[in-house]
């Protein structure tokens, strides 16, 4: 499977005439025109909301209440008559049902397709991380508000269960927050579990007289269903949700370059850059947000990335990317002329441990990408499990400018007690400059 003709399929597939929302419809039509924006595949996210009344009624004082006498137990006062039922979910066709239970099975196997290439952090961030969010994630609002067909309810089922074992796991190693060794088990076991299910769901759809193989040897076109079920919900536009922390001046952007990366044989806009915490508290789950404008001051667009550290200590200065195109268009964003930049975060009231020198001991260039290869010290007084340590690089030209952002891990497992040394290996997927010095930090991730 060609995971760009897969992407390119995920978009093609889904009929102007089965979007009924018309603002919805016109984000298909412009992802039509522009396949490479697959990283906003679903540019809607479903967020089921209750509106409060304007006016709540008046509250009588006690004093006022008309005197209630009580009944026997054999009679019904009429105000007391049987509140209605509730509307049961909508029931889905067995079409319908077949294709949401195969677009789970398609999420995961691009997923594996990923990690058979062992993808940069740059790729998943910009890539798959937006088609977890805003196309697998959808799946557990649709798993909630339908019914399935009555043929393929035992596959529903499987494929919910499966759902909610896979959608967390698989956007924290998406965004960096795992490791590929502590995502692999998993994916292993869903992605079994996954091709028994299919198995079963497709007999169940022959019996219903549906053909499974219209949608393809990894189901790439039952992913339709998202956009066509979806509809069926609230949505907010992605620019519309705002990063998850609280805006923190105190998180100073020491350095922002943006950079065109080719990738797949397209070009896709990066912004990568450094930050340090000028606090005196620790943050976590650092975003940052940046909006480009031209010439005329024209707002192009807005990117939103993450830190590749989890928590900023004091002091600490660490890299990030933005490469999730959240307004605008992304071609737009090459004719920038100035930059707005903002951070996001919660603080925390734990340092995370980063007390870790390292030496970088070899830099070579493999395939295109930049590999560094060193030496982990741990100069603290805690023994640490090598499989919770991650790295991260920052890349400089001669000149001081930033040119390159990885992560990377130790090249072994087992415990690093305090003194004790270890080999690490960083790989720089994309760069903008040659690069002559590096800045580095490791941390213990967090449980």
């Amino acid at each position: 499977m060609h995971l760009r003709s897969s992407v390119v399929n995920l978009i093609i597939l889904i009929p102007d005439h089965e979007v009924p929302n018309p603002c919805f419809s016109s984000i298909i039509l412009t992802m039509k025109r522009r396949p490479l924006l697959w990283l906003i595949l679903i540019l809607f996210l479903a967020a089921c909301s209750s509106p409060s009344p304007s006016n709540p009624p008046a509250v009588t004082p006690t004093a006022n209440l008309p005197t209630v006498t009580p009944l026997p137990p054999t009679q019904t006062p009429a105000s007391a008559a049987a509140a209605p039922a509730e509307t049961p979910p909508p029931q889905l066709s067995a079409q319908s049902t077949f294709e949401v239970i195969a677009a789970l099975r398609a999420y995961v196997l691009i997923v594996e397709e990923w990690i058979e290439k062992t993808a940069s952090l740059e790729e998943r961030q910009a890539v798959l991380a937006p088609l977890i969010e805003y196309g697998q994630r959808p799946l557990g609002k649709i798993f909630d508000h339908y019914i399935p067909d009555d043929q393929l309810q035992a596959e529903w089922f499987a494929a919910r269960d499966a759902f909610m074992e896979f959608d967390q796991s698989a956007f924290a190693w998406a965004i960096g927050q795992s490791t590929h060794e502590e995502f692999l088990p998993l994916l292993a076991q869903v992605s079994e579990i996954t091709q028994e299910m299919m198995k079963d769901a497709e007999k169940a759809a022959q019996a219903s007289g549906l053909d499974p193989s219209i949608y393809g040897p990894d189901y790439t076109g039952a992913t339709r269903a998202v956009a066509s079920l979806l509809p069926e919900l609230s949505f907010q536009p992605l620019a519309a949700i705002p990063p998850a922390g609280d805006l923190n001046p105190a998180l100073q952007l020491a350095q922002i370059t943006p950079f065109v990366f080719s990738f797949a044989g397209s070009e896709i806009f990066f912004t990568i850059g450094t930050i340090e915490n000028a606090s005196a508290t620790p943050q976590q789950n650092v975003e940052v947000e940046v909006q480009y404008f031209n010439f005329l001051d024209e707002h192009l667009g807005t990117v939103r990335g993450r830190l590749l550290a989890d928590i900023a200590n004091p002091a600490g200065v660490y890299p990030f990317i933005a490469a999730e195109l959240v307004a605008g268009e992304e071609e737009a964003l090459k004719d920038w002329t100035r930059y707005e930049a903002a951070a996001f975060s919660f603080p925390v009231s734990v340092e995370s441990y980063q007390a870790f020198d390292l030496v970088l001991t070899l830099s070579e260039e493999i395939d295109q990408q930049i590999v560094l290869r060193g030496q982990l010290t741990n100069t603290g007084g805690q023994a640490v499990e090598l499989a919770d340590v991650r790295i991260g690089a920052a890349a400089f030209d001669a000149a001081g400018v930033l040119v390159a952002v990885g992560d990377g891990s130790p090249a072994s497992a087992g415990a690093l007690s305090p003194g004790a040394s270890a080999a690490f290996t960083i790989v720089i997927q994309a760069a903008n400059g040659e690069p002559a010095s590096y800045q580095f930090f490791a941390e213990v991730v967090p449980e």
